[in-house]
């Protein structure tokens, strides 16, 4: 947006420009709080020139009336609002006041049109004038006068902060770290949090007894909680101050409060982020500093971490628990999620129930032997059994690795699906103990030592060896089967080539096993020219798919075994039923054609040494 006022010149803003570019300006180079007093002490105005507060009359003289510019809209094409906008600005500053438009808004969310401000249509359309992407010929829209303050509003998004909420710093020596929320000014927008400080101390004490402090480049001290005992044997002087609001006391040294440990520091609401904030285990760990009685605290404020949860977090049949207000501790079952507020069934006498209770004061709930599956954080798609329970924290037996691993209790489902991997290759299983054999054994000899070498023993080379290794694929081979219903014995595709190997499909129209006389048959072999030696094995992971020639969803089924072990070739009795092809609504069989596909996913392969 560009806006004019009539007998001013404009300025070279190549020179404004240049002149920005010359101040190498950084964020973090100059606080936010120093960069915000010095913006008021230049901008603001005598605080004289302003009442206490505007009358109705005086608000209502400030609106738009018959005698203002009026406000047009003009069509141009999508997606070159802003190119539009910018063109009529460099248009105008070519012009200057021959082009008598006072400014041009393009919106973001307004596609199609732009706003232009003048007295009259014809000046529009003089400004508009042999430009591209406007359509010149369209009719310009005016603006009713009730309307124009709508078009420029702009609505504050609201943060809804509270004591204990976890927030991370947007700029300077703290950018990225983790604070918790102490105290909201909302009048004032600022918020005062405590953080783990990251303070070099000797530095600091020779900037306050003014010696000259050499600056490491890129240098950030890393977070460690401040020492006052510490900072006391280097001279640095510790004040000991009460605060009149709260009555708390807290250690000033150079301006910069501290209390057991943290930094209390005091920030406008824009140097911080407040959404989406998950802290780690490590962070929440190091805020979990002990107390003097040595006791841990609320694992650093569990409880608030559940903030920004996403809709539809609780499902019905959930088992949650209460974790503050009155009915801390409740435990239930959800019956019903109603925007902010959760209906659960408590099964307590003189309770109602259901009962609703806000969602913000619910977790989810487990027991020790709950299988459940982690579907969020750093462990996501991991699966275990819950072991130990420790307030909001979960111990998780996993399925794959049978260690110990802690995830949030709201990072989890219950759920009886089992994560596994390959276990098994060949003669050897995950966690054997094998012994490694080599062809020699380096030794080295020190100059003028003597010593006598025994009970050396060289294990015998293998004379052969091999390396397997698992690959993933995405090859892909559609069989079209015309004529299916004149088959009438086991029939193959043609020969398939997957990743160096030879394959092919083979289906039997009359069912083979449990899907006799009911469903297709269909099986993935391996050629016998291309089966492997006494002791390989390859493992293949694949998808089948019947497809849907109508588009209405197709038929899938996964492979997952291994050729070689026991049978070449692998399959499914019950691929697809009789009463699927016959039914033809269901686009499976079309014009007497069965489309079938296979899509290789992973394959292992085996290279032998020597070769």
């Amino acid at each position: 947006r560009f806006i004019v006022d009539t007998g001013t010149d404009l300025p070279d803003e190549r020179v404004d420009r240049r002149r920005y570019h010359d101040r190498g300006f950084d964020e973090n180079d100059e606080d936010v709080d120093d960069l915000e007093r010095r913006i008021q002490e230049r901008f603001s105005r005598p605080q004289e020139d302003y009442d206490e507060e505007a009358t109705d009359v005086e608000q209502q003289a400030l609106l738009p009336s018959v005698r203002d510019p009026k406000l047009w809209m003009v069509k141009c094409a999508i997606g070159r609002e802003r190119e539009v906008a910018v063109c009529l600005m460099q248009k105008y500053i070519d012009r200057g006041s021959d082009l008598q438009i006072r400014s041009v808004v393009a919106l973001d969310h307004l596609k199609n049109y732009i706003y232009v401000e003048a007295d009259k249509e014809a000046h529009v359309k003089e400004a508009i004038k042999g430009m591209r992407n406007i359509y010149a010929n369209q009719k310009i829209l005016l603006v009713p006068i009730r309307e124009m303050t709508d078009v420029l509003s702009v609505e504050s998004k609201a943060i809804d902060l509270s004591r204990d909420t976890w927030v991370r710093m947007k700029i300077g020596t703290y950018k990225g770290d983790l604070a918790k929320v102490v105290d909201v000014d909302n009048v004032r927008q600022r918020v005062t949090v405590k953080l783990i400080p990251r303070i070099d101390l000797q530095a600091l004490a020779s900037k306050l007894d003014g010696r000259e402090v050499a600056k490491k480049k890129a240098f950030v001290p890393p977070p460690r909680f401040m020492n006052i005992d510490e900072a006391r044997e280097l001279h640095i002087r510790v004040e000991r101050r009460r605060d009149p609001m709260t009555g708390d006391y807290f250690e000033n040294i150079g301006g910069m409060l501290f209390k057991d440990g943290f930094m209390y520091k005091t920030v406008s609401l824009k140097s911080i982020i407040a959404q989406n904030v998950t802290p780690t285990f490590d962070e929440l760990e190091k805020f979990n500093k002990p107390s003097e009685n040595g006791e841990s605290g609320d694992f650093g404020g569990l409880s608030t971490l559940f903030a920004n949860r996403k809709k539809g977090h609780f499902m019905k049949g959930d088992a949650v628990i209460v974790i503050k207000g009155d009915l801390k501790n409740l435990k239930g079952w959800v019956e019903k999620v109603d925007e902010d507020n959760v209906l659960i069934r408590s099964g307590l006498k003189g309770l109602p129930d259901p009962l609703a209770v806000n969602e913000k004061e619910l977790c989810k709930y487990f027991e020790p032997g709950n299988h459940v599956k982690v579907v969020s954080g750093t462990h996501e798609g991991a699966t275990g059994m819950v072991v130990k329970v420790d307030q909001h924290v979960l111990i998780l037996l996993s399925d794959t690795t049978k260690e110990h691993v802690r995830v949030f209790a709201d990072h989890v489902v219950e759920s009886s699906e089992v994560t596994t991997g390959v276990t098994k290759i060949g003669q050897y299983e995950l966690h054997d103990l094998v012994l490694l054999e080599y062809r020699c054994i380096p030794i080295q000899c020190l100059q003028n030592d003597v010593g006598i070498l025994s009970d050396v023993t060289v294990p015998k080379p293998f004379e052969k060896s091999e390396l397997l290794s698992f690959s993933k694929r995405s090859d892909r081979f559609t069989w079209t089967i015309r004529g299916f219903s004149t088959l009438t014995q086991y029939t193959y595709s043609d020969v398939i080539s997957f990743a160096g190997r030879k394959w092919q499909l083979g289906i039997n129209p009359s069912g083979s096993g449990s899907g006799s006389g009911k469903a297709v048959s269909l099986f993935f072999h391996l050629l016998a020219n291309q089966r492997t030696g006494a002791y390989e094995a390859v493992y293949v992971l694949a998808k089948f798919q019947v497809l849907n020639q109508l588009k209405l969803g197709n038929i899938q089924m996964e492979l997952e075994n291994w050729y070689g072990i026991t049978s070449f070739g692998w399959g499914f009795s019950e691929f697809v039923s009789f009463d699927d092809l016959r039914d033809s609504s269901k686009g499976f069989l079309v014009d007497d054609a069965l489309m079938v596909q296979v899509e290789l996913e992973a394959i292992s392969t085996t290279k032998y040494f020597p070769s």
